[in-house]
Formats: C-alpha cells, structure tokens, sequence
C-alpha cells in the first residue's frame, strides 16, 4: 500500500511547495537561517495543507483498495474486501452496514480536514541554532538514504513485473483475455467520454460561482473522491438495480461515479487560475459565449482536460473492488489478474501484468508531454 499511496502525498506536497514565494526563504536566509531552521520555521506551515490533503488521499486511497490486498494479503481480510465478500454471499444487510460505517468515516475525515486546513501561520517558536547547524551537516547521508529508499523499495519491486515476465515467458492470449480487455477498455473510454461531457460545466459553476452552490457541489465531490470504491460500488448498485437490470451499464454508472473527481479538480483549478478579464474582454469585443469557449478557454484547459481525461480512464482501467461490489459475472483485467493470481498461474498474471504496464507507460508519457508544453 506504501508503494501507490506514497505518490499521492508527494505530488499533493509538491503542488503546495510550488505555491510558496520564494521571497520568504530568500529572506530567512539573507538573516542567517540555516536549512532545517528554514524548513520548519517557514516552509513547513506554509505547506502544512498539502500534508494534510496528501495524507487524506493516501489514508482513503489505501483504506478502498482490493485489488492488490487481495493478492497480497492472504487470509487477512480488509473491509472494502469484506463487503465483496458478504454481497457475493448474499448477506446483504451485514454488507450494507459495513459500507456505511467506511462511508461516515470518509465524511468524517473529509471535514475534519477542512478544519485544519486554511490556517497558514508563520512559526516564531524559538530556533536552536547550534542543534539545527549539526542537522544541516546530515544533508548528504540523507539524500543517499532517499535515493536507496526510491531505488529499491519503490522502483526496482515496482518494474520487476516486467523482468518476471522475460524470465517466465507465458505469452497465452486466449478469448478470455481479449474479452477481459476488451471490457475493460471499453468501459474505461466510455466514462472518460461522459467525464468529459458533465465535467466542463460543471468545473466553470464551481470556478466562477460566487455564491455557496460551486463550494457545495465542490465538497460532494471530495467526499465521493474519499469513498472507499467497494462500498461505493454497493451503493451504487441497490440505486440503479431498482431502475435498471443490465449489469453492464450499472458497472458504467460506478466507474463513473470514482473517476468523475479526478477529472473535475483539475478542471476546477485551471478555471480558477485564468482570470476572469480575459472573457470580459472578449465579451466587450462582442464575442458569443461559443467563441470564448472555444478560442480561449478551451486552449488554456486543454492541458488540464487531456491530464484528467488520462487519469480518470487508468483509474476505470485498474478498479478492482468497485467491480467486484457490482457484478461477480462481469470480468475486467484487473479482476482476472487476481483470478489468476488465486489460482497460482503467476507467469499468465506477469504477462497480462507487463502489457497493462506498457499501456501505463505510454500514458505518463502522454501525460508528460502535455504537461512540458503547458509549462
């Protein structure tokens, strides 16, 4: 869980570092502020809220996975697997009572973090400098320490899927696979393209709003990005059963329900930084609402829209437990690479494993690439 929870805390504080003016640690260091002073006396509480909004993402991100606990764990059985398991049983009400107390307690975490957030105060307390100058001296042993850290508790673990494979070749493509793929590619672009539809208006209500409904609409948001998938998967499917019976549909509906957030922020955030002059002004000049949109909104965002648009279809890509939660029929590759990791078929999972994480290559560097030219 260290493995994919650690990313989501790193860019959420790197986001947050990028924010802070340079000026103020300019100025600290011009009065002789040592780095560690530095670091905790001024940086630190002025990105205190990408902390904790790193943290809530990696705690709700690990507390909904299945997927790889699944294979993992063994016997141990987590809660998001437990709500599988009692709904594939049929005991429906112990399930339902397991799903809500994960999703009171992803309401609860996501206004508690509102409560901390927002109070960004310079610390004063009294420094140490004879203490502090000793801690600078430990820069280099500590960047070595990260380096051995990323190297061979991250990356290595991370790409040996790929070594696995080459040294266990199993390269059995069979109809079960190609369907598995074809399932999960076809769902994963079919919510991309809904995203896409719902997510633009609603990003500009939520940028441009100047009354509570955008800041509403902003935290109903968050809290379906905090609700662990498994439980929102059952949720989800004792709603739209009561409307309609075709399972593929309501594994749409669920898929889209987790990835929707993911595209909507980075819209909301990109409206927020384009100024609000630039369509008075095309408005002034006599442009329709149609114009602006597509002369100059839409090339600002496009950057935000094709890295939402990426993310949000690898999340539909790799969902385990919200699939599992729908349907027990319906297979998608990740629900078949932990099939097969169950059954002990290790070398067909690597070889499956390996393809997805090409795919995944590719769309980082997609990723990269739009990023590169927005900067």
């Amino acid at each position: 869980m260290s493995f994919f929870t650690l990313p989501y805390i790193v860019r959420s504080i790197g986001a947050a570092i990028a924010q802070i003016k340079p000026s103020y640690e300019e100025a600290a260091i011009t009065l002789g502020a040592y780095p560690f002073i530095l670091f905790r006396s001024i940086s630190l509480p002025l990105f205190r809220d990408g902390v904790i909004n790193g943290s809530i993402l990696a705690f709700t991100r690990s507390l909904s996975e299945t997927g790889a606990t699944m294979m993992v764990a063994g016997l141990a059985s987590t809660a998001p697997i437990l709500v599988v398991e009692l709904k594939n049983a049929g005991q429906l009400p112990q399930a339902m009572g397991a799903s809500i107390v994960l999703i009171v307690g992803a309401i609860l975490v996501l206004f508690l973090a509102k409560a901390m957030l927002g109070q960004k105060v310079i610390s004063l307390e009294k420094v140490y400098p004879r203490f502090e100058k000793q801690l600078t001296k430990l820069v280099i042993p500590r960047n070595i320490l990260l380096a051995l850290f990323f190297i061979f508790i991250l990356f290595l673990p991370t790409v040996f899927i790929i070594f696995y494979s080459i040294g266990n070749w199993d390269m059995q493509i069979s109809s079960i696979v190609i369907k598995s793929m074809a399932i999960s590619f076809f769902i994963a672009l079919i919510v991309t393209i809904c995203n896409l539809i719902f997510a633009l208006p609603l990003a500009y209500m939520i940028a441009r709003s100047r009354n509570r409904l955008g800041k509403l609409f902003d935290t109903l948001n968050e809290i379906v990005l905090l609700v662990p998938t498994s439980a929102l998967g059952l949720s989800l499917v004792f709603f739209w059963q009561k409307f309609l019976s075709f399972e593929y549909i309501i594994l749409i509906l669920t898929h889209l329900s987790f990835s929707f957030p993911l595209l909507l922020k980075p819209l909301v955030a990109t409206f927020r930084d384009i100024p609000l002059s630039l369509e008075e002004a095309a408005y002034s000049l006599g442009a329709k609402s149609w114009q602006v949109l597509r002369t100059i909104l839409l090339p600002l965002i496009m950057p935000a829209i094709i890295a939402g648009s990426i993310m949000a279809f690898m999340r539909s890509l790799s969902e385990t437990g919200a699939t599992l939660a729908v349907s027990d029929k319906i297979q998608t590759i990740p629900v078949l690479i932990v099939g097969l990791v169950k059954q002990g078929q290790y070398s067909q999972a690597a070889f499956i494993s390996t393809i997805l994480f090409v795919i995944a290559l590719f769309f980082l560097f997609l990723l990269k690439h739009f990023t590169y030219r927005k900067k």
